[in-house]
């Protein structure tokens, strides 16, 4: 496997290996991490799944997973709390533009378990929410945030 020659971080990892981490230490599995870090998905799962077990068993890989690990520990990587927070001020700040706001209501929205990502589709069910239902959760949502929003004013 002829490794491009890239800029590399102060680990060593090229670019789409600390990806991969980034996408293992979210809970992803060894192939799903592979491809989403940018690794051909064009080859059997077979495949995927072979390359991608040689990726992690890197010890320059499983080094960069254990320090991501350990900056959980410590609180250093955001949690789900403090995720759904900054998703939230994102979301419902007239100064930050319609589509971030919009990329935060979608992420927010996939926290919550609206709707599920057409690639969680491929692997959980055959039935998934329509784009009219995806735009309606995502405004009931924001409707929720606001009444939440302007909740918290007035207890603070």
């Amino acid at each position: 496997m002829g490794q491009k020659i890239g800029k590399k971080d102060k680990d060593g990892l090229t670019p789409r290996q600390a990806a991969y981490c980034r996408e293992r230490f979210k809970g992803k599995s060894q192939r799903q991490a592979y491809k989403d870090a940018g690794y051909s998905d064009k080859q059997s799962d077979d495949t995927l799944d072979q390359k991608a077990c040689r990726l992690d068993k890197l010890d320059k890989i499983q080094a960069r997973l254990a320090e991501l690990r350990q900056m959980a520990d410590k609180g250093a990587v955001m949690d789900r709390d403090a995720i759904v927070g900054q998703l939230s001020d994102m979301a419902l700040d007239r100064d930050v533009a319609p589509r971030t706001r919009l990329q935060a209501l979608d992420q927010l929205s996939k926290i919550q378990g609206l709707y599920i990502d057409k690639k969680q589709l491929d692997m959980t069910a055959s039935v998934g929410l329509t784009r009219e239902d995806r735009q309606k959760a995502m405004t009931d949502t924001l409707e929720a945030l606001k009444r939440a929003w302007s909740d918290s004013d007035g207890k603070e």
